[in-house]
């Protein structure tokens, strides 16, 4: 039972630590007092979703349902 309670806590705070950036950033934001966000729906059908926190100084931006671009392309974000 040790061994599996180790193992299990050893996946756990891997996992915690393997996180992305930007995935605590909007844990941190979310759970701010301050927290805001502001969506909108892109020409194309993408939605673009914005959150932030001054509290915390930190902005994220979330896309879903943007196209694909041509491999000779890339999105730019300018802030």
């Amino acid at each position: 039972v040790a061994v599996l309670v180790l193992g299990f806590g050893a996946v756990t705070i891997s996992q915690q630590l393997t996180r992305p950036a930007s995935v605590v950033a909007l844990e941190q934001i979310t759970s701010a007092p301050d927290a805001q966000s502001a969506s909108t729906t892109m020409p194309d059908g993408g939605v673009v979703t914005a959150h932030w926190s001054a509290s915390t100084g930190q902005s994220v931006l979330v896309t879903d349902g943007m196209p694909a671009l041509p491999t000779d392309r890339t999105y730019e974000l300018w802030f």
